[in-house]
């Protein structure tokens, strides 16, 4: 796993030295719709929204021009989306890949396209328990669904990885979820959870918060909400958050990225300059805590270290 870690760093740091910018990867949010109700996520109370397909479409052109490598498709859960074949076919189309985030909530497996699943670089599940009492707890949704789909797409695609989120309810389990999946040849990845959960509560299971003081993350990457709104990441996305009318302050973003929904996706002069002054020298408030990118912050900023040495060599 360091290795692919650190191959991806090499391919980061030679992009942000080079001063290209646009969005390497980007992540859609088809919907907010999702069977689940997580106590770590607050998509529940936010406006039930989709992506219409004159905006995909549209949004998809703009990111062929861009240059875009992969698209990440995510919600919500992005297989609630009525066009997810025809949106997934036309990704696949452009030559861009695709990756998809899901819960495993869902009962529609008779109208999922076989190529949506076998087209897809990769697809993650999130399991945080192999109890259904656990499951339930965090979820407010069966794990039996769950599981049953993750074995539907495993028979598609072989690159189907479990993302689990580490909490105070299901700390003392990752053990033998990590285990459980290994047994059955499914890769697993741990994240901290945020959202409502008292940091007090969190501090009994989280090792260590953030050792990366820098995030590089923004320089190749971004998210797209369901009206087509654009944001530097998912913690400035605040989607751990209740929703309300200061969340998404639009004109913020659009100063940082030179975005409009007229003129589509570009990354300016703007963008480059005002966000690494601000992400990448000091992390925002809502950076405080997130590691989520930790390992590879830390490897890009290795090779920039080793590029700026080379320099006076």
């Amino acid at each position: 796993m360091l290795d692919k870690v650190k191959h991806k760093a090499k391919v980061l740091a030679a992009f942000i030295k080079r001063n290209d910018i646009f969005p390497l990867s980007v992540q859609l949010n088809l919907t907010n719709k999702c069977i689940c109700k997580c106590n770590m996520c607050f998509k529940r109370t936010w406006p039930q929204e989709e992506m219409t397909m004159k905006t995909f479409s549209s949004l998809l052109n703009y990111l062929i021009v861009c240059g875009t490598q992969t698209i990440v498709l995510s919600g919500g859960e992005p297989f609630l989306h009525p066009k997810i074949n025809e949106i997934c076919e036309q990704i696949h189309n452009s030559k861009i890949k695709y990756g998809i985030i899901t819960s495993g909530q869902w009962s529609n497996k008779l109208s999922l396209q076989k190529c949506t699943l076998e087209n897809a670089k990769w697809i993650r599940f999130s399991i945080d328990s192999i109890y259904p009492d656990t499951y339930y707890k965090i979820r407010q949704a069966k794990l039996d669904v769950a599981l049953s789909n993750l074995n539907f797409v495993a028979k598609e695609n072989k690159n189907v990885r479990v993302n689990i989120t580490k909490q105070t309810l299901n700390y003392q389990e990752i053990e033998n979820i990590v285990k459980y999946f290994n047994n059955i040849n499914i890769e697993t990845k741990i994240y901290n959870a945020y959202g409502d959960e008292p940091l007090s509560q969190r501090v009994c299971y989280m090792k260590k918060f953030s050792k990366s003081t820098n995030c590089y993350v923004i320089n190749f990457h971004c998210i797209i909400d369901p009206s087509g709104n654009l944001y530097p990441c998912c913690h400035t996305y605040h989607d751990n958050e209740k929703w309300n009318k200061n969340i998404h302050k639009q004109w913020e973003y659009n100063d940082i990225f030179g975005y409009t929904r007229d003129r589509g996706i570009f990354f300016s002069n703007i963008r480059a300059s005002a966000m690494y002054k601000t992400l990448t020298s000091k992390k925002a408030e809502e950076c405080k805590y997130c590691n989520r990118y930790d390992e590879l912050n830390i490897e890009i900023e290795k090779e920039l270290m080793l590029k700026e040495r080379e320099i006076f060599i």
